[in-house]
C-alpha cells in the first residue's frame, strides 16, 4: 500500500503544470516535471533556473526543488544533501531579485556572464576566467561596457608606454612582448574588473530605488548596457593622439 501511495503521488507530482525561464528571461511551458528533469540532464537549465507552478507565489530557483526532483549533479553527485544544498524562499526571492538586477544591467550576453560569474550562487565570482573580448580589444571593450573609469586608467597606462616606447627607441620584440602581455592582463583580468562595476552600479542604483521596481530596471538599463558611441569616441582620441605623436617626432 505505501508503494502505491508513493507512485501515485509522484504520478500527480509529475502531471502538473510547470513554466521556466530560459537565459533571457522568457517565460516557456507548461511541462511536466519529467520534462523540467530531461531539461536539466541536457544542460537547457541549471539550479539557478526560474521555474513556477500553479499554487505558488513566486517564481523560485530550479535548485529549490533539486531533492523533490532528484536532480543530479553533472559530475555525478545527486543534490540530496540536507538543509544546506537548497535554499529557503527568502533566500530565493533574494536570488531572483538579484538575478534580475544583473540581468537588467548587463543586458546583452547575460547568460554569458551568467555562467562565468556564477550568478545566482551564493557568492558570485569572477577569478580566473578568461575574457576573450577584453583580450582582443581591451580598452575599447572597456568602453563599449560603460566602464569608464577603467577605460581611462588602461588607456592612459597604454598612452604612457607608448610615450616611453617611442621616445626610449624600446627594441621591437620588447614592445612586441609588453603589448601582448598588456592584452593578456586584460584577458585575465577583464570578467574580474566588470563584475566589480557591476556590483557598484547595482547597490547604487538599488539603494537610491529600492522602493520604485520599474524605476530600478529603468535605471539599471540605462547605466549598464552597452555603448557604441563611448567606441567610438575612443577610436577617434585614439587618431587624435597617433597624429600627436607623430607630429611630435616630426
Amino acid at each position: 500500500m505505501l508503494a502505491q501511495h508513493v507512485q501515485f503521488k509522484d504520478e500527480v507530482m509529475n502531471q502538473e503544470q510547470w513554466y521556466y525561464a530560459d537565459t533571457q528571461q522568457q517565460r516557456h511551458g507548461p511541462v511536466t516535471q519529467s520534462e523540467l528533469q530531461h531539461l536539466f540532464a541536457q544542460g537547457q537549465l541549471d539550479l539557478s533556473s526560474l521555474i513556477w507552478c500553479q499554487g505558488m507565489e513566486d517564481w523560485l530557483p530550479l535548485q529549490h526543488f533539486a531533492m523533490q526532483f532528484a536532480l543530479q549533479d553533472p559530475r555525478g553527485n545527486p543534490y540530496t544533501a540536507p538543509g544546506a544544498s537548497l535554499i529557503e524562499p527568502e533566500a530565493a526571492s533574494s536570488s531572483n531579485q538579484q538575478l534580475q538586477n544583473y540581468a537588467d544591467f548587463i543586458g546583452t550576453n547575460f547568460d554569458i556572464y551568467k555562467r562565468k560569474w556564477q550568478l545566482g550562487t551564493r557568492s558570485p565570482c569572477a577569478d580566473g576566467t578568461w575574457h576573450w573580448p577584453g583580450f582582443l580589444f581591451g580598452a575599447y571593450w572597456m568602453l563599449y561596457r560603460k566602464m569608464y573609469g577603467v577605460a581611462a586608467a588602461w588607456i592612459a597606462g597604454v598612452a604612457i608606454w607608448s610615450i616611453v616606447n617611442l621616445f626610449l627607441s624600446v627594441p621591437n620584440f620588447v614592445a612586441l612582448l609588453v603589448g601582448l602581455g598588456i592584452n593578456i592582463a586584460a584577458g585575465v583580468i577583464a570578467n574580474s574588473l566588470y563584475l566589480k562595476h557591476a556590483r557598484r552600479v547595482i547597490d547604487d542604483v538599488v539603494a537610491t530605488h529600492r522602493e520604485k521596481p520599474q524605476a530600478l530596471r529603468a535605471e539599471l538599463a540605462l547605466r549598464g548596457g552597452t555603448s557604441v558611441g563611448a567606441v567610438l569616441i575612443g577610436l577617434v582620441m585614439y587618431v587624435a593622439f597617433s597624429f600627436f605623436l607623430l607630429l611630435t617626432l616630426a
